[in-house]
């Protein structure tokens, strides 16, 4: 013989005093009961096995947001890695214009010179005064060049 299923719920006083004052009959009572109530007679088998599952989807779930921590942490470490790798090649880049600045001032002085150097070969005289001051200039351009590099080349 089976054993009735029967249904535990936390009543209020007002459905308390309406089934024991015998306003409603005892089917329309239970029809009127929540769905999600607990069943009492659960077999004692199905409760371990239910428990047993529970305790497994807990332990996943554990490992889970583990795993979503640990993936939280990996993406902010290569975010901020990828902020220092931006900022390092904007380092280099400004670097890399400098000396190309450099490289260009070099070779358009370098034309002039050579140009210098046609006309003094053409024969166009040069006073004493032109040539010194000429050549200050080779001076103080190669040390503006080279300020970056190192030691100036000739002393002042």
């Amino acid at each position: 013989m089976e054993k009735p299923i029967t249904i535990e719920k936390f009543l209020t006083k007002s459905e308390l005093n309406q089934h024991d004052e015998g306003n409603c009959s005892p089917l329309e009572f239970e029809s009127q009961l929540p769905e999600h109530v607990k069943l009492d007679d659960m077999p004692l088998e199905d409760k371990k096995r239910q428990d047993v599952s529970m305790k497994r989807w807990v332990g996943r779930a554990s490992k889970a947001k583990e795993m979503v921590d640990h993936l939280l942490s990996i993406e902010q470490t290569l975010s901020s890695e990828k902020e220092n790798a931006e900022r390092e090649a904007e380092c280099w880049a400004s670097e890399a214009m400098r000396y190309h600045v450099q490289a260009d001032d070099a070779k358009n002085y370098a034309l002039g010179l050579r140009g210098i150097a046609q006309q003094i070969a053409d024969g166009e005289p040069m006073t004493r005064n032109e040539f010194h001051q000429f050549f200050g200039l080779i001076r103080d351009e190669i040390n503006e060049i080279s300020a970056y590099d190192g030691p100036r080349l000739w002393k002042d």
